[in-house]
């Protein structure tokens, strides 16, 4: 029995009886019955312990630890075992710490008593003794054993205690978990310093078992994401160093595994690698020995391959001794190949995390060993290889959408060398595994290109049509479902919004598109979700696009339609989400059908009306609005007026609300609307905005796959608690964690003290008031302004521009009026009041109106109480009160004109532009250095970023003040090498916020909806060694967010107030 003293077992005479005893037991209940009797009689001996010597104890606690192994509560004899823990008997000791390990990890009040006794025992010259310490703190240690026992165990990785390494690995899982263990882990091991001792082990040590351990210690701590992991980069070369020797077989032959030199060790020091930045933490010597490194992993799976392609000769041992030789050399094949996959999958890891820096013929050897393991027998090599071969594929397109054509890339070549697997890959999407069906769509997905989209697309409808058969009628649904499941049932909504992606994004014109669309609808409408059809509708309508030919437009609409028209035609019982684009289509497109003769209004509607019984109230309001279309479009059919009227009436007494609401409202307006009110209510709808077209929603149900592998414990929590490839319609995507930094009820955009923010020159992003303004010409110098008493009034240019950095102060001003303006923001809204006060002698301004233009863009909605009075005395003021609701992102403010008349001289109009830009909507995300790096990564592609590039207008050293005071974004204590970098030459702020909309997220409603919010990350790089002077120091604005309108927005207005005027902007990935 393990952790027995050595030595007769005869010695524990009574164990060795009551273990024998338990395993004679004919059925549990005798069991329980021989365990209880003995736990009564030990705690009988333990109530009275006058008369028990050292040895009982033992004997007892070890009686204990095998009735808990069988599950029983021991909920005594804990004392005993700490008394134990500083016996000066080896065998004693033995049991304490075992039995404290074991029944004491949550009665954290008895293990403080053994505090005393582990730390008495770490400064023991036994080294069996030590042991027996560290593995009970390893075991049960908690922050109080982390406070009082780290400097004794930290002691003992320093060179001149004499330690031995078997100690020394030891006190290396005690650190780890330590760390995990206490509130501030970086307060306690400083990477500062650790770093360079975790290097030292792993440059200079050459016992491997240690090496692991300080592998171990690395990789848990870059695990648990509580410090940045630049901040541990000077352990970076020892990583190299300690892997470079793995490699070259600097190995003991003890530790080589079925001819892999310490396995466990090389994945673990890959592993630490995959957590650096590349750029950061990389110089050009480390990118040549990784480079040097991977040649030789993958070089030795290549020799590996061939070796086991060649044919062995036959063996000429008897039949029995051939069997007995193979089956043991299967079991070592398949050990060592275990073993060189595991450390092989790293390093492709590795070569992925890598990107341009990994040389080509390591990606080129990558993808072909990757390519044949798609075809392996083994289930878990197949995932694990499609895996790695998709986010290659997606690391190589987003190379090269940042970086542009050209002779530079050989990732073309790379991407070039996925076709040839696209055969096998199809074939694992008709595998039985669910996994192995997703991570072929993945990858499938993933090296989807312009040269091979269409074959691709051709076989992910072949394989949805492959699950689906002929849709039967209602009566016979349920006996239809009782045949074999398809194959890919279990991916169908992922396998169709992938489809509907590429196909949007490839086709060479939208009736390809289209076509697409009804076939996915045929082949399982079931999984087609409310997003997918409705993108349909805004890609049939059209976007805002300059370069769109309205003819093109015409043709796609009337296919769309007629494709609709012939769907319902062929299927007597269409599915629900097919009837509800349908009547969309036919409704608000039908009448080029009707002007082709292709149909009459009439039939449409009887044709719709046929399965207006089998749909939702949803869908009969759809129908409904299609059948007022149809009739607003052929206003002199009789025949259609009267059906469609009928039906209208029948359902006005409807127990549903929004559907009778619907007929009612209808009804009203055909028969007491006149016509210029039935044209303007039911006229086609306008195509939607430019914006529309390139943020599909769909794309961001989509769930990317991370570059690299090395994910902290808490995202892989996340991850394990997320299933499937797509978030569901309502899911926060990237938001998440940063909005719930934003505490409800808190002033997002209030600036500590009394002070207003700093006032600059510059327009912030979004035009000034329009032309025929009062406002002046926005270059004029605002320095002339600065001194506010001043009685000359200030420009309305200059104090608009002041207002978009603060929250209060001046609006307009002239000789008469004077407005005011205080706001607050949060949570997407802005309240404002402005404050109309008459400054004016012997002046009277009456008439005084207030008037916002109505918003074309759907960017925000505005709110006004009305201004009472109208009209002002001298000295006298009124307050109007202006709400602003952002619901997506926009570029141009709300417009704000007011009219008034001074002494009944006329009408004046003052057009103004509330200061509302987008700014003023973001809330500050509080998130760590490594959560920022991480979704700065993540955000790099897309043309999810905006650069602008110039010199600056302010000294760098007042940007936190701006970044966190005027701009709304949490400020980012980034590790000193960042914040300046260069040897100090490059002076970095980074920053996060959270964009807040009033827009549910979609699928969502009702007063617990969550609205849409978009992650905002933004970089400030002052390049300091061209000019002393910080106010002609070049600067680079970088925004990264998850939408491409606000980066650029947002990259504008700061670039407005901190940089020169014309800079160079770049909306490009870097």
């Amino acid at each position: 029995m393990p952790g027995l003293p050595i030595g007769n077992s005869g010695s524990m005479k009574g164990l060795t009886v009551f273990v024998s005893d338990i395993r004679n037991c004919p059925n549990k209940e005798a069991e329980n019955q021989r365990v209880e009797k003995e736990l009564a009689k030990i705690r009988t001996k333990f109530a009275s312990p006058k008369g028990l010597k050292g040895y009982d104890e033992k004997k007892y606690v070890w009686k204990l630890i095998y009735a808990y192994m069988l599950g029983y509560d021991i909920d005594f004899g804990h004392i005993q075992a700490v008394n134990l823990c500083s016996s000066t008997k080896y065998s004693e000791k033995n049991a304490g710490y075992i039995a404290c390990s074991l029944l004491l990890q949550d009665n954290n009040d008895v293990l403080r008593l053994i505090v005393n006794a582990c730390k008495a025992d770490i400064a023991s010259n036994n080294e069996h003794v030590q042991a027996l310490a560290l593995n009970c703190i390893a075991n049960t240690g908690g922050s109080e054993f982390a406070e009082n026992l780290y400097r004794d165990v930290a002691r003992l990785l320093d060179k001149n205690t004499g330690a031995t390494l078997y100690v020394q690995r030891k006190a290396c899982m005690c650190l780890l978990r330590f760390y995990r263990e206490v509130d501030s882990p970086e307060d306690l091991m400083s990477a500062e310093e650790w770093s360079h001792k975790i290097n030292d082990i792993l440059s200079n040590e050459k016992d491997v078992g240690m090496l692991t351990a300080a592998a171990g210690l690395l990789g848990g701590i870059l695990e648990a994401g509580t410090t940045p992991p630049v901040e541990w980069t000077p352990a970076i070369p020892g990583i190299v160093v300690a892997l470079s020797a793995m490699v070259t077989g600097e190995c003991p032959s003890h530790y080589v595994y079925y001819r892999v030199p310490a396995p466990w060790l090389q994945a673990k020091l890959l592993r630490c690698l995959q957590f650096f930045p590349v750029m950061t933490c990389f110089d050009d010597a480390i990118i040549y020995r990784l480079n040097e490194v991977l040649g030789r992993i993958l070089g030795k799976a290549v020799m590996e391959i061939q070796d086991q392609s060649i044919p062995k000769a036959s063996s000429k041992k008897g039949p029995l001794k051939k069997n007995r030789g193979s089956s043991r050399a299967d079991a070592e094949r398949v050990n060592r190949s275990n073993a060189e996959n595991g450390v092989l999958f790293e390093a492709t890891n590795l070569i992925i995390h890598l990107g341009d820096e990994c040389n080509a013929d390591n990606r080129r050897t990558c993808v072909q060993l990757l390519g044949g393991f798609i075809s392996s027998k083994e289930a878990n090599i197949r995932y694990l290889a499609m895996d790695a071969m998709a986010r290659m594929a997606t690391a190589a397109s987003s190379s090269m959408t940042s970086k542009g054509s050209g002779p530079h890339l050989d990732w073309v070549h790379q991407l070039n060398l996925f076709d040839k697997y696209k055969t096998v890959i199809v074939k694992q999407l008709h595998e039985s595994d669910p996994s192995i069906q997703r991570q072929a769509l993945n990858l499938l997905y993933a090296i989807c290109n312009p040269s091979n989209w269409q074959v691709i697309v051709d076989e992910l409808l072949e394989a949805l049509a492959s699950t689906s058969g002929p849709r039967p009628a209602p009566s016979s649904i349920d006996k239809f479902r009782e045949s074999e499941p398809s194959a890919a049932a279990g991916i169908h909504e992922e396998l169709i919004l992938k489809i509907a992606i590429l196909a949007e994004v490839n086709a060479p014109d939208p009736t390809w598109y289209v076509d697409v669309v009804f076939k996915m609808l045929e082949y399982s409408p079931e999984s087609v979700s409310e997003d997918v059809w409705f993108r349909v509708v805004q890609v049939v309508t059209g976007f805002d696009n300059k370069d769109a030919d309205d003819g093109t437009l015409d043709i796609v609409q009337q296919y769309a339609a007629e494709k609709a028209m012939e769907a319902c035609q062929s299927s007597p019982y269409p599915h629900e989400t097919l009837i509800k684009l349908a009547a969309y289509l036919m409704g608000e497109f039908g009448h080029f059908l009707v002007n082709a003769g292709k149909t009459t209004p009439l039939e449409i509607v009887n044709l719709l009306q046929k399965h207006i019984n089998r749909v939702s109230a949803e869908t009969k309001c759809i129908m409904m609005m299609c059948y007022a279309k149809l009739l607003n479009a052929n206003p002199d059919d009789k025949d259609l007026k009267d059906e469609v009227l009928l039906i209208f009436e029948d359902y006005q007494d409807s127990l549903d609300c929004g559907l009778q609401q619907r007929a009612c409202e209808l009804s009203r307006l055909f028969t007491i609307g006149g016509d210029a009110m039935v044209e303007t209510t039911l006229a086609m709808m306008p195509v939607y905005p430019i914006e529309a077209q390139e943020n599909n929603p769909l794309k961001q149900r989509i769930k990317t796959q991370g570059k690299t592998r090395a994910t902290t414990r808490k995202q892989l929590e996340e991850a394990a608690a997320t299933e499937g490839g797509v978030y569901q319609q309502g899911d926060v995507k990237q938001d998440e964690n940063l909005l719930s930094n934003n505490k409800p009820g808190k002033d997002l955009n209030a600036v500590p003290g009394s002070s207003p923010a700093p006032v600059v020159a510059g327009l912030a992003g979004p035009a000034p008031p329009s032309e025929g303004s009062v406002s002046s010409d926005e270059s004029e110098d605002e320095s002339d302004y600065d001194d506010e008493d001043d009685s000359r009034p200030v420009p309305p240019g200059v104090l608009w521009k002041r207002l978009c950095v603060s929250n209060q102060g001046s609006f307009f001003q002239s000789n008469s009026l004077h407005i005011n303006m205080k706001a607050e923001y949060g949570h997407g809204i802005g309240r404002l009041a402005l404050q109309f006060i008459n400054k004016g002698e012997d002046v009277t301004i009456s008439n005084i109106k207030t008037q916002v233009p109505p918003d074309t863009t759907g960017g925000f909605r505005v709110r006004s109480t009305a201004l009472q009075p109208n009209t002002l005395e001298p000295g006298q003021q009124a307050v109007e009160y202006i709400q602003v609701e952002c619901l997506r992102p926009f570029l141009q403010p709300p417009r704000f004109l007011v009219t008034f008349d001074v002494n009944g001289q006329g009408a004046k109009q003052l057009p103004m532009t509330l200061p509302c830009v987008l700014t003023k909507f973001i809330a500050p995300a509080a998130i760590s250095a490594q959560q920022f790096l991480q979704f700065w990564q993540e955000m790099q592609t897309g043309g999810r970023e905006a650069m602008v590039t110039s010199q600056a207008k302010v000294p760098y050293t007042q940007y936190e003040g701006y970044v966190s005071n005027a701009f709304n974004f949490h400020l980012i204590a980034l590790p000193d090498a960042m914040a300046n970098g260069a040897g100090g030459r490059v002076h970095t702020i980074a920053a996060a916020g959270t964009l807040l909309t009033r827009t549910p997220q979609p699928g969502q409603s009702g007063p617990n909806a969550r609205n849409a919010a978009v992650a905002c990350m933004l970089r400030i790089d002052t390049d300091l060694s061209k000019s002393p002077n910080t106010w002609m120091a070049q600067v680079r604005i970088t925004a990264r967010t998850a939408h491409p309108q606000v980066s650029r927005a947002i990259a504008s207005i700061i670039a407005s107030h901190l940089l020169q005027p014309s800079p160079r902007q770049d909306q490009g990935g870097q």
